[in-house]
């Protein structure tokens, strides 16, 4: 994902990583003082999708996985409904992930976007 700019809303890399395309080019037209979005191609979006999945599940996996270590009486303590807490947090937000794929054209049309839990407190 682009990192955010400080000084502005817009989501634009300043830095590309390599092989990563610049999102805006220089218009000749007027001498090169306005900017125009670059299309990307459908094998761009393929690449750019196939290579931010793999890191995003592989990072969910990592953090899911790192849930087993909670699960040790030795060094935690809780109880039947913290752990329903954590699991049915998680289930939700894996359902509204999946229901995202399947309605994304929908909410892109309309200009609505997925609401996100940002933090989990038990």
């Amino acid at each position: 994902m682009a990192r955010k700019n400080a000084e502005s809303t817009s989501e634009y890399d300043p830095i590309p990583t390599m092989g990563q395309a610049q999102p805006f080019e220089v218009s000749e037209a007027n001498g090169g003082s306005e900017e125009t979005k670059k299309k990307k191609t459908v094998e761009q979006k393929r690449a750019d999708f196939a290579r931010l999945a793999s890191r995003r599940v592989s990072n969910a996996l990592d953090a899911i996985s790192s849930l087993r270590h909670l699960a040790s009486p030795a060094s935690y303590e809780w109880d039947r409904e913290q752990q329903d807490k954590i699991f049915e947090t998680l289930r939700r937000s894996l359902t509204a992930s999946e229901e995202s794929f399947t309605s994304s054209k929908a909410a892109q049309q309309s200009g609505q976007k997925a609401s996100r839990a940002l933090s989990f407190t038990l």
